[in-house]
């Protein structure tokens, strides 16, 4: 997170050519020297009834742990890795065949890199990256069912952000809303845009026009931290992901920081009434997507001690480094 102290909120677009079930999800950050196995971390998540995990990266205990489990899986290309899978097919080809093809049957999202500013140095290399990874997928006949992503910076959108839109009477009560249909709309507008060849997906073995297909957008961060002192303010930051076109959508995406207002304090109780709200809320949809379920990953699963910024930034679990739930059990099947 480039904020010191933030909510966080990442969106994962995709074009739909199915409704799936909505499920709830947990980031599995991996940044602590404290934290349990990747195997009784998915047991952890299987007690629990979660049955979505985020991994940011390609970890063998966990991938070993999750098969047999129905969990399903969103599997991160860290960042330090985009530039040599970008520029040689083999060793896109070798990671795909080391830590997809195995898991193939639960890998549902692939996401080429975290958080990209079209700045930094592997910003040019995240498209030929996400290439190809498709085309290992590809000679590996499973493009149809692993989507692949990448996340970029939301400033991209900033003036799209609306709480209140005199032409449609919709009045956006919080950022959650606002954010995510901004980005259901950019995407709308993309597809209604894009040249033919990029309208169109194949799925069965059949292609299909992706045109008039509405976006499915899929929180793929969403969390408060417990910790960062009285009185602190958290800052509202987005991050956006779309699908690569070649798998079925487009890409878009950013960071974004709130409008000045003031928001509550870090502080355990606060988390807590964030979460059992989200998920409340989650299940209703959005103003563009009411009565539409809207699959989403809470961030994270547990607090991490080494990662870097101050006391926030390590304290966004909703369970601590023992295995212990810090906000009860909450509604997450």
């Amino acid at each position: 997170m480039a904020a010191a102290t933030s909510l966080l909120i990442t969106a994962f677009l995709l074009l739909s050519l199915h409704l799936t079930e909505a499920q709830i999800g947990v980031c599995y950050g991996r940044n602590g020297n404290n934290l349990p196995s990747g195997q009784n971390t998915t047991q952890l998540y299987d007690y629990y009834g979660i049955d979505a995990m985020r991994l940011y990266e390609a970890d063998q205990t966990t991938l070993e742990a999750l098969q047999g489990t129905g969990i399903k899986l969103m599997l991160g290309v860290p960042n330090e890795e985009i530039e040599c899978i970008a520029c040689d097919q083999t060793t896109a080809d070798e990671w795909v065949q080391t830590n997809v093809v195995p898991y193939a049957e639960f890998i549902k999202y692939i996401a080429v890199g975290n958080e990209i500013h079209p700045s930094d140095q592997p910003a040019s290399s995240v498209e030929p990256a996400m290439q190809n990874i498709l085309n290992a997928l590809n000679s590996n006949n499973i493009t149809s069912d692993i989507k692949v992503s990448t996340a970029i910076d939301t400033s991209l959108i900033i003036n799209s952000i609306v709480f209140t839109d005199e032409n449609s009477g919709k009045n956006y009560q919080n950022l959650f809303d606002a954010i995510y249909d901004a980005m259901y709309v950019a995407i709308e507008k993309v597809v209604t845009n894009a040249p033919d060849e990029y309208t169109y997906s194949v799925d069965d073995g059949r292609r299909h026009n992706t045109r008039h297909k509405p976006p499915r957008v899929v929180v793929s961060e969403s969390g408060w931290p417990s910790k960062g002192g009285f009185g602190e303010k958290i800052k509202m930051k987005a991050s956006r992901k779309t699908h690569h076109q070649t798998n079925g959508g487009l890409e878009c995406g950013g960071a974004l920081q709130n409008n000045g207002e003031e928001e509550a304090a870090a502080t355990p109780e606060n988390a807590k009434t964030y979460y059992t709200n989200l998920i409340k809320h989650v299940k209703k949809g959005t103003p563009l997507t009411l009565g539409q379920e809207i699959e989403t990953y809470l961030f994270a699963m547990f607090d991490e001690d080494l990662k870097p910024g101050d006391e926030t930034e390590r304290s966004y679990g909703l369970f601590t480094p023992d295995q212990q739930p810090k906000y009860g059990i909450l509604d997450i099947c």
